[in-house]
């Protein structure tokens, strides 16, 4: 979906027809800003930083892949695959290349020892591999 005067104003809309009257009335007016149909006031939507917006969807989709090649390398490590072979594996039947799974394993880790030096007690945060490929996180 893409972020822009029209379809922030729809989604603001669709909001305010669910709220009670002076929560809406409120919600309309800052549409009617947004919109530049208001006399006294102007609101502008403006991306900070210039590239390509990437949606929580899609963010989350990368980060579910990560954990799911990290846990295919551990899974083919522990069967004794070396990693580069497991790796090439992933990539294959992935059908990405070696860089982007050793990248991707590499983000699975990271978040993984981000979230343990935050909540040391979690098992949520453990990596499966036998030997991680970071040691740390600068």
């Amino acid at each position: 979906m893409e972020f822009n005067t029209g379809t922030i104003a729809q989604m603001l809309l669709e909001v305010a027809d669910h709220c009670d009257d002076g929560e809406a009335f409120t919600i309309r007016g800052v549409v009617n800003a947004l919109l530049g149909v208001d006399e006294n006031h102007v609101l502008t939507l403006q991306q900070r930083k210039r590239g390509k917006f990437v949606s929580p969807t899609e963010s989350s989709a990368k980060h579910n892949r990560n954990q799911k090649w990290l846990h295919w390398l551990a899974h083919r490590e522990r069967e004794g695959i070396k990693t580069e072979a497991a790796v090439a594996e992933i990539a294959e039947v992935e059908g990405a290349s070696r860089a982007t799974v050793f990248a991707g394993i590499k983000a699975a880790e990271g978040f993984l020892q981000r979230g343990q030096s935050m909540f040391p007690e979690s098992p949520n945060f453990q990596n499966p591999r036998p030997n991680p490929a970071i040691k740390r996180i600068t």
